[in-house]
């Protein structure tokens, strides 16, 4: 809710701010020429991914950059975290899971649902947008196929049909609005969060289809991790380190 995007916003300001402040002290020539390399070895990187893996441009608004100071430069990477961390040795296990989702107009359904209807088994939802409702699921390892399946979007309006027959039959399939996206999944189901192991390179990537549900709590670990203070939330579990997650 609001409550939770304002201590987001808290969180990240308060991050950028203790970032400032670690970045002024680290006034050694040996980090200034490290952090350096560091930087020309991921931009090459950026710069090489790009040109090989991401001909048409999907990758680039995932590539974010939170802030700069001085020399140094601290950066996060989304969903094509796996594709572009490989050229600098980190073999991320993450692979992309390919949602689909299906939008109808129901302006003119007063019975409409009010609420998420999520089934757990099926792994299928159906949420209410203003006066639409978008029925979104499916977990389809295809690489980066971005293609949508007529299947799919059949088997999510089978679901909202046998769930609400009498609504279904009153909304106007034709005109509803089929999506695919992809979500970056980790091997184990739990994101990476924390140092990749790489100066200045920082992790929180790999939690599938429940990023926006992990976002807080994500960046609290981060920021506790980068900042040095006292995890609130045990980072163990989430560590890029395949060894201590018996990933390998």
């Amino acid at each position: 809710g609001g409550g939770g995007s304002r201590r987001g916003r808290s969180l990240l300001r308060q991050l950028q701010e203790e970032s400032s402040r670690i970045t002024r002290a680290l006034t050694s020539e040996r980090q200034a020429r490290q952090a350096a390399k560091t930087e020309e070895r991921i931009e090459a990187m950026h710069a090489r991914a790009a040109r090989r893996f991401d001909p048409k441009g999907l990758c680039w608004d995932t590539w974010k950059e939170t802030w700069t100071a001085r020399r140094r430069e601290q950066r996060l990477m989304a969903r094509c975290a796996a594709r572009l961390a490989r050229p600098l040795g980190l073999n991320l296990p993450i692979r992309p899971a390919k949602g689909y989702s299906l939008t109808l107009d129901a302006s003119e359904q007063a019975d409409r649902p009010k609420h998420l209807l999520v089934d757990p088994t099926l792994h299928i939802g159906i949420t209410p947008l203003g006066s639409r409702l978008r029925i979104l699921g499916m977990a389809e390892f295809s690489g980066f196929d971005r293609n949508i399946d007529p299947q799919r979007l059949a088997q999510l309006r089978s679901f909202f049909t046998d769930l609400l027959p009498h609504l279904a039959e009153k909304l106007d399939w034709e005109k509803a609005e089929g999506w695919t996206g992809l979500r970056p999944m980790s091997a184990d189901g739990r994101p990476f969060i924390g140092q990749s192991g790489i100066e200045g390179l920082w992790l929180n990537c790999g939690h599938g289809h429940l990023g926006w549900t992990k976002a807080v709590g994500s960046a609290r670990i981060l920021a506790d991790a980068m900042t040095g203070r006292e995890a609130e939330i045990n980072a163990a579990p989430f560590s890029p380190d395949a060894a201590e997650r018996r990933l390998r």
